[in-house]
């Protein structure tokens, strides 16, 4: 009977464990952070259009679950940023400019 017990138990807080673990946002790994750069990329270029042949660099990197990305733009002497705030939803990735 204890071992009954045990085993109930046991499989209630395996459960219990694998649905909290399903709601709790996940980490950005390596490819989402690529494919998250290719998203905000695609942003950046049709809201600026005349900035995309000035872009001079970009970075990338994760922010807690979100990921953050930034794009240099070089032009008549200015240096300009602009930053993007990328947040999975379940299978999606989704990516808004953060000014």
């Amino acid at each position: 009977m204890k071992n009954k017990f045990t085993v109930l138990i046991t499989s209630v807080i395996v459960s219990f464990s694998q649905l909290i673990m399903a709601e709790v946002p996940q980490e950005f790994n390596e490819s989402e952070l690529i494919q998250a750069t290719t998203i905000a990329m695609e942003d950046f270029k049709t809201a600026n259009p005349d900035h995309i042949a000035h872009l001079s660099g970009f970075k990338t990197w994760k922010s807690g679950v979100d990921a953050k990305i930034k794009f240099y733009v070089a032009h008549d002497g200015m240096t300009m940023e602009y930053n993007y705030l990328c947040s999975k939803h379940e299978t999606q990735i989704h990516c808004l400019a953060n000014q």
